[in-house]
């Protein structure tokens, strides 16, 4: 999972992603409250601006605007 999103940080950008809880296949094997913490204490290479766009700033943009 964190080398997917490093892949896509370096590929694409992070304009376009949103972090979700409610993949089928991921809540298998994890709680929402794991897969939260994946993004925001295990991957050293996001930024603060990373985290805003993951967490807050995509969504916003899809859902208020």
């Amino acid at each position: 999972c964190l080398d997917f999103l490093k892949a896509v940080k370096e590929t694409c950008g992070l304009d376009r992603i949103m972090w979700g809880s409610d993949a089928p296949m991921l809540l298998r094997c994890c709680t929402y409250r794991q897969t939260l913490t994946c993004i925001t204490k295990h991957c050293d290479f996001l930024t603060a601006e990373d985290y805003s766009k993951l967490l807050f700033d995509n969504a916003e943009k899809v859902y208020f605007k």
